[in-house]
């Protein structure tokens, strides 16, 4: 019996507009009214999952930051990890002369050092306006934690920068792809994945009794923690792969979890692996 439904935001939950289309809202509607918990699990700050949280009008667990901050859905913080100020000002400093949008994120509150025409258009994708802090290196000094580093640009420069921070800063840094121009830069050890066994422990869950959808590599960690994975599919070959099924909706997704269900309500509860008929395999034909 399938228990918690975990959704990634940003291609995925959210359209290109950044909003929750009717059918999707309605979809996780449905599923929460059958018993089903809701965690949204994103690279957003926890304020602008907070936000979406009030915009479907429910309760959601939440991971935010890739998951380096974890809420439940009583709002009870379970875990908040950020890098060490001398850890956040090395890797800034390697990555600055890149001249990437850097955008530094905290729990709350998103800096950028430098303002200008690119920065002004990636802020149109967020949920909260960017703070201006051209001092961002005293002010990490000075007590400023980050818990995560964003660059955008373009993206086979972000691979190559990918590849020479996990070469150079192996043991420091987890870099990984959030988006179609986005290269994330995480404390060693931090998550989606991570989040969800965090979260998975405080529920007392099974791998089983999870579903979980996303669309990029950030989302492996947590496609992969579970059977039950759907990834999107508009998704890259290799984040398909690595998802058990591939649908076009979150709602496609909710419905083969209600289905699966049905089933395991049929059999007195027993669990099954195999979610319903509106979800493909990738690769691979169902039993």
């Amino acid at each position: 019996m399938i228990t918690l439904f975990v959704t990634d935001l940003d291609g995925t939950l959210l359209n290109e507009a950044k909003r929750v289309d009717r059918e999707n809202r309605e979809a996780l509607h449905k599923l929460a009214s059958t018993g089903v918990e809701i965690c949204l699990a994103s690279g957003r700050m926890h304020v602008e999952l907070s936000k979406l949280m009030d915009v479907l009008g429910q309760d959601c667990h939440r991971i935010s930051q890739n998951g380096a901050c974890i809420y439940t859905k009583t709002d009870r913080l379970l875990r908040l990890t950020a890098f060490e100020p001398e850890v956040a000002v090395l890797l800034y400093r390697a990555v600055h002369p890149y001249d990437f949008v850097e955008v530094i994120c905290m729990e709350h509150t998103i800096y950028i050092p430098r303002r200008n025409a690119a920065t002004e258009k990636i802020e149109t994708r967020m949920f909260t306006p960017f703070t201006y802090r051209p001092d961002i290196i005293a002010a990490i000094w000075q007590g400023f934690s980050p818990c995560k580093i964003s660059l955008f640009g373009d993206m086979d420069r972000l691979l190559q920068l990918q590849k020479m921070l996990r070469d150079d800063y192996a043991g420091l840094v987890n870099p990984v792809v959030s988006d179609v121009d986005c290269l994330d830069l995480m404390p060693v050890g931090v998550s989606k994945g991570a989040a969800l066994a965090v979260l998975r422990k405080e529920l007392a869950l099974h791998p089983e009794e999870i579903a979980t959808v996303g669309d990029s590599f950030n989302d492996l960690s947590m496609l992969t923690a579970t059977p039950h994975s759907f990834a999107m599919a508009h998704s890259v070959a290799d984040v398909r792969r690595q998802a058990a099924y591939t649908v076009h909706s979150v709602a496609q997704a909710v419905e083969a979890v209600l289905e699966e269900n049905k089933r395991s309500v049929a059999h007195g509860g027993s669990r099954h692996n195999e979610p319903g008929s509106q979800a493909s395999r990738e690769n691979r034909s169902k039993a």
